[in-house]
């Protein structure tokens, strides 16, 4: 493991024990306004530099994307509320366009911790897939005018810009290519409506209806944004997988712990076979997602059949998480199903992420596609 990235892990795993407890963490949840994503600690995360973590060098950030998701990974094991991975994604894509004026500076403010940039590309009738864009951009006098809606953007609500792939309409009313916009949140014509996640998370229904773009709010387009959409896919299921791999590996540690306290018919309810098989499980299931969270961070270091191995990985940390919280929970009995304990939480933080990445379903038939594809 390379020097800064055990320093990162160091500096996450720190903060959780000094700062973000389960106590905490239920605190933060009380004090927020009701359908709101918390950003209290934000001001940390871009002092420990965790919001450039990823970025090259020479646009300011540091690591690669290895270190990015392990510290997602660390952070995933406290359920962390606020919107970094989200942050994250958004600044990888301003830094694919970082010749554009508008995005570096947008780029630099996120950096520093004074903004947040969320990429806003699902579209409802979609499903997990950003293969066909309805929103649309043509252009008028000042620039551009926007139209359409983006659905169930994680974490939107706390967005100072988006990032939004539209489909470009030329004068004469044809569509002819995609490119993506950075729209500024208080432009007009912008509608937000929020709702809770199950795992207290906000998700977001953007609409758009006649928003005006400068002509520098086109940050990329044609092959450039295709290609961007399919990072932005892969970065947020590898993302989503390294958060539920840290809540996995903290749910699995609370759970043995659990049984070694909880007494039944006069002993542990862990000195019980069915149990301690259904432990084993876990603990298999979670090494299994480990493997696989490797795998996964080797392939965006050599990029080669990136969007395969990402689907592959997605496929079992998905079936993983979905076994550790049916297991946790059954250990627990009704309890593991009360706010009161932490073991709800993490059950439903796995339960959620499976969806906010793409889950095992999609990245399976994904995954097959790709296969027979390279082998035809």
């Amino acid at each position: 493991m390379k020097e800064e990235t055990r320093l990162l892990i160091e500096s996450g795993e720190r903060f959780l024990t000094t700062s973000y407890s389960f106590e905490k963490r239920c605190e933060l949840l009380k004090a927020r306004e009701e359908c709101q994503t918390v950003v209290d600690n934000w001001n940390t995360f871009a002092e420990l530099g965790w919001t450039c973590v990823g970025i090259p060098e020479s646009q300011g950030g540091f690591g690669d994307l290895s270190d990015m998701f392990e510290l997602l990974r660390v952070l995933g094991e406290g359920l962390i509320l606020e919107p970094l991975a989200s942050s994250l994604i958004g600044a990888q894509l301003l830094s694919l366009s970082s010749e554009n004026a508008l995005a570096a500076k947008s780029l630099a403010e996120v950096i520093s911790g004074e903004s947040r940039v969320i990429s806003a590309l699902a579209e409802s009738k979609n499903g997990f897939s950003n293969d066909e864009i309805l929103t649309s951009a043509a252009d008028c006098s000042d620039g551009f005018k926007l139209n359409g809606e983006k659905n169930l953007i994680l974490d939107a609500d706390s967005a100072s810009s988006f990032i939004v792939s539209a489909n470009y309409q030329n004068k004469n009313k044809e569509f002819s290519h995609i490119a993506l916009y950075l729209v500024d949140r208080k432009s007009e014509g912008i509608s937000i409506s929020s709702s809770d996640s199950t795992d207290d998370r906000q998700l977001i229904n953007l609409k758009f209806d006649d928003v005006i773009l400068p002509r520098e709010a086109l940050i990329l387009e044609n092959e450039s944004a295709n290609d961007a959409i399919e990072f932005e896919e892969n970065l947020r299921a590898a993302c989503a997988s390294a958060d539920a791999l840290g809540a996995m590996h903290s749910l699995l540690s609370r759970t043995v712990e659990y049984s070694k306290d909880r007494k039944q018919f006069g002993k542990a309810i862990g000195s019980f076979q069915a149990l301690q098989h259904k432990m084993a499980d876990m603990f298999m299931a979670v090494e299994r997602a480990k493997s696989m969270f490797t795998m996964m961070c080797e392939a965006f270091s050599s990029s080669m059949d990136l969007t395969r191995m990402v689907s592959m990985a997605r496929v079992e940390i998905c079936d993983s998480a979905r076994l550790v919280g049916q297991h946790a929970v059954q250990i627990h009995g009704g309890i593991g199903i009360t706010d009161e304990l932490a073991a709800a939480h993490y059950f439903k933080r796995l339960t959620a992420s499976q969806y906010y990445g793409g889950d095992s379903m999609y990245h399976l038939g994904k995954y097959l596609s790709l296969r027979n594809s390279v082998s035809n």
